[in-house]
């Protein structure tokens, strides 16, 4: 947690003891399938980069976005992002 000095601490609860955070990767889940996103656990050896890649941002979806991307700026935009 931020401190206003610039420093950081961690959280304690009302009885002194330490914070420990835990990800809810069930709730992850369904707001990555709630929101057309996807979720994915990275891994102990950072292996869930494969699967980002090849299920997200494979050379294909690449390419659409770009090319989304590119019409929408040719279609009126005078070069600004909308």
């Amino acid at each position: 947690m931020a401190e206003e000095k610039g420093g950081t601490q961690f959280v304690k609860d009302p009885s002194g003891q330490f914070v420990k955070s835990h990800l809810d990767e069930s709730m992850l889940k369904q707001i990555a399938e709630a929101t057309g996103a996807m979720y994915q656990p990275l891994g102990q050896q950072a292996q869930g980069l494969e699967a980002i890649y090849q299920k997200g941002l494979s050379k294909s979806r690449a390419t659409n976005w770009l090319r989304a991307c590119t019409r929408s700026i040719s279609s009126g935009s005078n070069g600004r992002w909308l």
